[in-house]
C-alpha cells in the first residue's frame, strides 16, 4: 500500500535494519529506501508488517494523504 505525501514524494511501510517496520517516503521506492518518516502522532516502529500496514492506512486518512 502506497499513498502520495503534499510533497509528491511516495509514503510506503519497509523493513528497518533491526527487523521491524515502519514509515519511509521516496520519490522512488522501488529503487532504493528512502528516508524514515519521523511523526510524533504514531509510533516509529512496529513489530509486522501488517500493525505498520494498518497504521500507514490510519495515518494516510487523518493526514488526507491520496492513494499512489
Amino acid at each position: 500500500m502506497r499513498f502520495r505525501h503534499r510533497d509528491g514524494e511516495i509514503v510506503y511501510v519497509a523493513e528497518g535494519s533491526a527487523g521491524k517496520y515502519t514509515f519511509y517516503k521516496s520519490s522512488n521506492p522501488d529503487k532504493q529506501k528512502g528516508r524514515r518518516m519521523k511523526i510524533r502522532i504514531v509510533p516509529q516502529w512496529y513489530p509486522t508488517f501488517f500493525d505498520a500496514e494498518r497504521a500507514l492506512r490510519d495515518y494516510a486518512g487523518k493526514a488526507g494523504l491520496k492513494n499512489a
